[in-house]
Formats: structure tokens, sequence, C-alpha cells
């Protein structure tokens, strides 16, 4: 049974109506506290609600989740799902046990795939005047064909307290309410049987140092019985616990294997390493023992899940382990017989990937909001822009620059007005040369407007050599202008049939200088101070070279200051010296047009009045 929509309401701090349609891997990312976990919670509590309600007998429990914490309102979990073949055939044979519904007819519907499709709501809401303090509704619904037509239909609508209130649903031979509820009851018990096969990996798992050594086949959620079920995997010879343990020396430099040895009627799990020997799993570092724990249940899903909630995987990882848990993911579990995967995450490594069907960004102000989109806009955008800038679709807005200079200065100058970038959560992504910028920018307007993320381009006017007919002494209004066209052209491809907002001149700057380092060298005192000079010095060499670049500017006061400037020193006076300069520069010495841009970036996320209060100018130019 897979998933196919989730559909969520009132629930911890997702906002209103949040829907989303599953595919067969789906990851959910987003910033701490984002609320992408209430996900994964949201299917967990569904399930032990299911089907009526009835399991949950502490009033306690709904208030930890409903919104805001707060008696008031309601849940609502609306889920459809996806029977197998096999689910369907065991369904109809159940129901022609029970209600003598006939082996011919109880066939047909198998052929036809009737109920396929189960869509079932349930509403929790508080109730003083019930014995458990719930009330709520339980309604399902499922797919019938019936001459070519597919129609939903009612199985069940009641409230929790009371007797199943079945409509009219399938022509069954006893056409009567208890006949019904067989048919109910029989559906129930496939859903139940189909949930009881998701398996779910927490973010934290804490397996136990040493436990009796008892049979154990399926690891609980916080792993606590790793050791159980490696032993009993090497009990059966089980080929699944040597493709553990080769992962796992895979993933952990200098780990040649594990075991899981008998002491006496205890277990442990023993770490092999090649240099210092053998350690017990309470000898080495929980980061260890949680890889450990999450690569066991990646493989042991791949045979027994059937939906795999996975809560940041990448816990405890670096990079290169994210990659190798991700290949393993895909070895394993990304298969046609796999299971449907559904991961939270904040790793841009697990938004990357080819074979990710299904992306969803979730943002939060004050409630959680889910922006799904499809491998077919993200993914190709990805791979055109390349998959280094996945991380900026974690970001509440984008600037997207030149090269690492530009980041640089901005991220170390905004302090300066008051707004710190990343802790207004603006994403600054440098696209390493001027020819880059203009070729991704629509891919990237692209990917961005599918998140639903606000951006601004920043660029040097000298970015006009990158189109024909634009020559260097072009008013910054025309070079603006050919990039807008450029990002907003149609007709390539399946591209025309893809809709996106499309750029305006709010959403380009282009300086009026020929390079940011430019406006940074209007601060001469700073200038001196960031390379030990006199500050008249400086101010004579700027005026000597007063018609060349800013970089040969900087060029000559590095000479006079270090007496050479070659390539190598470039580099490092593009990487170093300017971002430091930054740092000296009073805003006080920049001009407006400066103020403007700084004001621009605020706006992105509406907090243009830090920039307003404290530009030194009060106003725009």
């Amino acid at each position: 049974m897979k998933l196919v929509t989730w559909d969520v309401d009132g629930y911890k701090s997702i906002s209103n109506d949040q829907a989303v349609e599953m595919d067969q891997v789906n990851v959910f990312v987003g910033e701490n506290n984002s609320g992408k976990s209430s996900v994964i919670d949201a299917l967990i509590d569904y399930r032990e609600a299911f089907p009526t309600g009835n399991s949950i007998s502490e009033i306690d429990w709904l208030r930890k989740r409903i919104r805001g914490k707060e008696l008031s309102g309601e849940i609502r979990f609306k889920f459809t799902f996806k029977l197998s073949d096999e689910e369907i055939e065991d369904l109809w044979m159940r129901i022609d046990e029970v209600s003598n519904l006939g082996q011919r007819k109880a066939e047909r519907y198998v052929s036809d795939g009737q109920f396929r499709r189960i869509t079932h709501q349930l509403i929790l809401r508080p109730d003083p005047e019930s014995e458990s303090g719930i009330a709520g509704q339980s309604n399902m619904y499922a797919t019938f064909n019936r001459g070519g037509e597919t129609e939903w239909r009612a199985l069940r609508r009641g409230n929790l307290s009371s007797a199943a209130d079945f409509q009219d649903f399938a022509k069954l031979p006893e056409n009567k309410t208890a006949g019904k509820r067989k048919a109910w009851a029989q559906l129930k018990e496939v859903m139940q049987e189909a949930m009881e096969e998701w398996e779910y990996i927490k973010a934290f798992r804490e397996p136990e140092e040493e436990l009796d050594a008892v049979r154990k086949l399926r690891l609980d959620d916080e792993g606590h019985n790793l050791s159980q079920v490696l032993l009993s995997l090497i009990a059966d010879q089980d080929p699944r616990f040597k493709k553990i343990s080769e992962e796992y020396s895979r993933i952990m430099p200098g780990v040649e294997g594990i075991s899981a040895p008998l002491r006496g009627d205890q277990t442990t799990v023993v770490v092999e390493e090649e240099e210092f020997g053998e350690f017990d799993l309470s000898e080495i570092s929980a980061g260890s023992k949680e890889i450990l724990t999450l690569v066991t249940q990646i493989v042991l899903a791949g045979d027994d899940a059937d939906v795999l909630l996975m809560e940041e995987p990448e816990l405890h990882l670096h990079p290169g382990a994210e990659r190798k848990v991700l290949q393993l993911i895909e070895d394993e579990l990304m298969r046609d017989s796999g299971p449907q995967i559904v991961i939270s995450t904040h790793s841009s490594v697990f938004v990357n990937h080819d074979s990710i069907d299904n992306r969803v960004r979730v943002k939060r102000d004050v409630e959680s909001q889910l922006i799904p989109t499809g491998q077919d806009e993200v993914g190709a955008e990805l791979r055109e822009i390349g998959y280094r800038y996945s991380g900026m679709l974690q970001s509440d807005a984008v600037v997207i620059v030149e090269g690492l200079t530009d980041r640089k200065v901005l991220r170390n100058i905004g302090p300066k007005y008051g707004f710190d970038l990343e802790e207004n959560r603006i994403g600054l992504a440098d696209m390493d040369c001027k020819s880059k910028l203009i070729n991704h920018s629509r891919s990237l307007v692209k990917l961005l407007d599918v998140f639903s993320i606000p951006y601004l381009f920043i660029c040097d006017s000298d970015v006009s050599q990158e189109f024909d007919g634009v020559n260097s002494g072009s008013k910054v209004e025309a070079i603006r202008g050919k990039i807008i066209q450029h990002i907003n052209r149609t007709g390539d491809g399946d591209d025309a049939e893809i809709s996106w907002e499309k750029a305006d001149e709010n959403n380009v700057h282009v300086w009026h200088q020929n390079e940011i380092e430019a406006y940074l060298l209007e601060d001469q005192r700073a200038v001196a101070s960031c390379f030990s000079m006199e500050e008249e010095n400086v101010i004579e060499l700027l005026e000597t070279h007063s018609a060349k670049d800013p970089a040969e500017q900087l060029g000559s006061i590095v000479t006079e200051a270090r007496g050479e400037f070659d390539a190598r020193e470039e580099a490092f006076v593009k990487k170093v010296d300017v971002p430091d300069l930054a740092r000296e520069v009073k805003i006080a010495n920049l001009p407006p047009e400066f103020h403007n841009v700084m004001e621009k970036i605020a706006a992105l996320v509406d907090r243009q009045d830090i920039i307003q209060d404290n530009r030194p100018d009060r106003s725009g130019d």
C-alpha cells in the first residue's frame, strides 16, 4: 500500500490545508525547526490513531499535537492510498469469506481493481463530555469502477463515538449495514497490516550496549535492539549481515567489519578496526552507533518495509559519508520492488540526486508551509546549474552574484547596516564567473520560482561583454534589459510549456562601476588600514591610476605595499584582502547606489526598514 496524497490540517506547526502529492522517493527539506519532521510525525500518529481514534485514550495526546498546543480547533488527517494487486486480491477474498459475495463477483472486482484507491479522513477534536476527552469523525472512501466510470464512494462515514454509518458503497448481496460493516472490517485489517510494514528511522538512534540474546529480526525506530537483530541475522546466516558490515566499513574509515558475539546469555556489537583491534558498542562514539543503526535499517528495509520513514539520515555524517549513505539507499531501496521512501532532511546532498522523484521545501515563519515540486521541474535545473547550488533552496531569499569576492563583500558589509544576511536566511550564490551567471540565469529563476523563493541578481557592468551588441560603454539599463530578456526567453524545446514568474527590473541590479571593488576603494582610509599604508600614499596611487579598472588599481596598491603583484597574489587579494577591506569600510563613505542595493537585498525578506534606518543618507538616489 503506497501513499498517494499527504493532506493534514491543524497538526503541530503545519499551516492550514497543506497537501502534497507523494511519489516513490520523497524528500522534505528545510532548516532546523522548520516543521519538516512533522510530515513524518503525522504519518506515525495517524497510524497510531487508525482507524477511528479509539486507541487514543488521553486528551494529553491531542494537546501535544494540535496546532498551538491549545485545546481548540481540530486535527484533520486525510490520506489517499493505493493498494497493490496482491492487497486488492486479499481484500476481496476476505470480503467474500465473510459476506458470501460469491467467488465469481469477487474475482471480477479483483480484475477491475475495485477499491484500488482509498481515502481516509480522520478528524480529532477535544470533547470534554466524551470519556477520552476526544471526539471527531472517521470517513472512508474508495474508488469503484462502474461502466467505465470511476467513482468515489463512501464506505464509512460517522462520528468516532457512534456505530458505523455506512453509505451505499458496493452492491454486496446482503444489502444491509451488517454486510457493509464486514466489508469495512476487511479493508481496515488490510490497511492495518500494510501500515505494520511501515519502518521508521528516528534522527537520534541509541542502540543498547548489551541485551539478552533473543531472536529479533525487526529493528525498532530508535535502534535499541540493534545487537539482537545483528545476532539473529548471523544465526540465520542471512547475507544481509555481511552487507551491513561491508557498508558500515565503507562509510567509516579504518573499520574492517562488525560482529555480534554471545557473552553468556547476553549479546553486544563489536566493531573491528584495522589498527586498534576490537571495540565494544560501549566504547565507540554516539555518532558511530547511529550510523551503524542507520545502515542496518536501510539494508533491512529493502526486503521488509512497505514504506520507509527516515528522519534526518545525515545526522553525524560528513558530506562524503552522506553521499555514501544516499548511494546505499539508491542501491538497496530505489527499485521497483523497494519501499516508498519519505525523508526529512536539512542536507542539500539528499536534494541533489537524480533518483529523487519528489522534493518538497518546508518553510516556517509562524507556521510551516510545504512547497512541493517534482523531478521534471527541479532535477533538470539542478543538473543545468550544478548540484552544489541546491543548498540555496533552503533559504528564504537568494542573491546571485558573479564570484566569491562579491559574495564575501556583501556578507561582510551587511552587519555594518545592522543587517546580517545569514541571520535573515538570505543565501548568497556565487556563479564563479560572468558567463555562468548569464548562462544559468534562467535555470536559476525557474528553480527559485518553483520554491517561491525571492531573488536578486547582482553583476558588474563589465558583464556587457557577454552579450552581442552591448559594449562596455552601454548604460546599465541596457545591460539589465539584456539579462532580463535572456532570463525570460521561451521556445527552447519543452521550456515553452513551463510557466514561471518572469524576471523584471526589480530582480536584476547592474553596478554602475565595472566591479564591486570600485566602491570599496572610495574609502581610502580603509584601504590604507587594510594594506598598512599611509592614506596619502593610497590617494596618490588611486589618482595616478584613475583611468584603470579597479582590479588594476588594487594591483598598484598591492605592488606598493608588498613589492609584487603576480597571478597568485591577485587571487589572494580577491579571496582575502578585498573581503577584509569590506570589514574596514565605513558605510558613510559608500555611494547611495550601494545603500540602495543593500535595501533591495533586505527587501527580499521584508526587512528594508533596517537599511533605511541605518543608511547614512537616509534616502535613495
